[in-house]
Formats: structure tokens, sequence, C-alpha cells
């Protein structure tokens, strides 16, 4: 037999509540998907991230490589690539301009700071990193 939870927030394009609907049929999760009644808004989901992976879309989105992710949280370099290959698998993403603006509408990262990191310099910085290497 089928059974629904129902979760809300809100809704990245309008601010509006946005719901969830999560359905498991037979102990098994079904995909999610949030939904705005006021802009039309639909958000697929499959799976949530960990706080560990949502720490390292974090530091994704401030342009940090793996390897520099891997040195700022000391964990090894081969569990830092494996956190990310995870992320865009379970988002089913496949570029990091994808991760940034899936990060920033579901207001996991703020789109302002990272306009202002950018236009601080650390754009930059980073490019500087990789020339280096």
């Amino acid at each position: 037999m089928a059974t629904t939870s129902l979760k809300t927030r809100r809704c990245p394009g309008c601010g509006a509540k946005q719901v969830l609907l999560q359905s498991t049929n037979g102990g098994r999760k079904m995909p999610m998907q949030w939904g705005c009644a006021d802009c039309g808004r639909i958000d697929e989901t499959e799976a949530a991230l960990t706080r560990r992976e949502v720490q390292i879309v974090e530091l994704i989105c401030q342009g940090k490589a793996a390897k520099e992710i891997a040195v700022m949280l000391e964990i090894e370099l081969k569990t830092a690539e494996t956190h990310r290959a995870n992320i865009y698998s379970k988002l089913k993403l496949h570029s990091v301009a994808q991760l940034v603006l899936w990060a920033v509408r579901n207001r996991v990262v703020d789109g302002y700071l990272l306009e202002t990191s950018i236009q601080n310099g650390d754009a930059e910085k980073q490019t500087d990193f990789h020339r280096a290497t």
C-alpha cells in the first residue's frame, strides 16, 4: 500500500510555500517533487544531500578544486572526488555551472555572496592556482 508524507519549504522562484510529496510503495521510496501553487514551479529531487555533501557543494560554488577541498576538510583527495561524483549523480547534473545554479535556486548558497566574491577578485586567485599546477 502506498503512503505519503507532506513537507513544505519556500519556493526559490516566488518565495511562496512549496509542497513536497514523497511517496513510498511497499517500503520503497519513489521520486519526490516540489510543487508551487503560486508560480507553477516544479522541482524534482531524487535524494537529499548529506551535510558533508552540502559542505562540498558550498566549496565547489566558491571555485574550490577537489584538491583544495580535500586539504580544507582534511580528507583524502579520492574521498573529495567521490563526494563530488555522488553529488552530481544524486542531482542529475553534469557541470559546475549546473551545480552552482542548483545551489542558488535551492538556497544552499547565496547568489549575492558568490557575485561579491567574484567581484573581489577571488575568481582570479582560482585561475592563478590552476596556472601554478
